[in-house]
């Protein structure tokens, strides 16, 4: 099974995924890297741009979940060490809005929600009965 990524191969995948399960890392790394080979003949892996934009999907789809549809992207932004710039582009591919908020205390956080259930405009009729798209 060549697709599996040993955690045991970096010591930086050790430092990063310390208390999470073998399991459970291998299949980020199969899901979210690409593996090769390094002009010394070692195996390596890395993420492409098109990867990385996959795995920024998929935490902004979960957050979304967890946080009940309003998630504080600055704070995520600081967590996760993406540029809030590139996580609200995100959110508002998912049809969120992102927006700045007071909170009672006076400070303010940036926040994407994302309105649910989804609300789509009606379809308009031309005359006939066809419909116009």
């Amino acid at each position: 099974v060549e697709a599996v990524v040993s955690t045991q191969s970096t010591g930086k995948r050790k430092e990063y995924f310390q208390n999470t399960p073998t399991i459970v890392t291998d299949a980020l790394y199969r899901k979210f890297t690409s593996r090769g080979q390094s002009s010394t003949g070692t195996l390596r892996t890395s993420i492409s741009d098109a990867l990385r934009t996959k795995m920024v999907n998929h935490i902004a789809a979960l957050t979304l979940i967890i946080d009940r549809f309003r998630v504080n992207y600055e704070e995520l932004s600081r967590d996760t060490g993406i540029k809030p710039r590139i996580l609200a582009e995100t959110y508002r591919s998912m049809g969120c809005s992102c927006k700045k908020v007071k909170k009672p205390d006076g400070s303010v956080r940036a926040v994407a929600v994302l309105a649910c259930p989804v609300k789509l405009p009606p379809l308009v009729f031309r005359k006939g009965g066809q419909k116009r798209h």
